[in-house]
């Protein structure tokens, strides 16, 4: 299996993909880790862990509609 890969990644097409999947990073995750120092979760148990991730979602979603959408003009 190793070395199917190896020659796919030594192929154009392969070098190619490979190269453009490389910068396709989630940008939210690093969003969430960086700038609001989420790096670990506060509370145990699935259930409380799912409503924290919930509540940081929310956060995140809140915070790109505020700063990235475009702003309506004011009469």
């Amino acid at each position: 299996m190793a070395d199917k890969m190896r020659e796919w990644l030594m192929s154009d097409r392969g070098r190619r993909q490979s190269h453009r999947r490389s910068g396709n990073v989630e940008p939210t995750f690093g969003l969430i880790k960086q700038q609001r120092g989420c790096r670990g979760f506060l509370f145990r148990g699935l259930k409380q862990v799912t409503a924290e991730w919930s509540f940081v979602g929310a956060v995140t979603n809140l915070w790109k509609l505020h700063h990235c959408a475009p702003q309506a003009a004011v009469a």
